[in-house]
């Protein structure tokens, strides 16, 4: 475990890619879970930053798939469990919106 996995710490959202669940400056809390499941907003850290995204699929091979929701027909580079500090306690994304994107991905297969 690591410094800020032992720690209660608050943090405050910089960008706008998971807007409009989550907005810049609101603070948030995340918590470590033994699994994770599509559609957790997680805490991960990339490139010596902390991001907050999405879940949208477990890879076979143990990697999660993530996605802003700024931008959710893109996915991000794969990452793996160790990177995630944890999920997002005080934010959900609402079941409309969930179904607003697996709707708008269905589609976008299909044609």
């Amino acid at each position: 475990m690591n410094d800020i996995e032992k720690l209660d710490l608050d943090f405050k959202i910089a960008s706008d890619s998971m807007h409009p669940v989550m907005r810049i400056g609101q603070n948030i809390k995340f918590q470590k879970k033994l699994n994770y499941k599509t559609f957790d907003i997680i805490l991960f850290k990339k490139d010596r930053k902390l991001t907050c995204h999405f879940i949208w699929r477990l890879q076979k091979n143990k990697t999660f798939i993530t996605r802003s929701l700024k931008n959710y027909i893109e996915n991000e580079a794969p990452i793996i469990e160790s990177q995630i500090l944890g999920t997002i306690v005080n934010f959900k994304i609402s079941n409309l919106l969930k179904f607003k994107i697996l709707l708008i991905n269905f589609l976008r297969l299909t044609y």
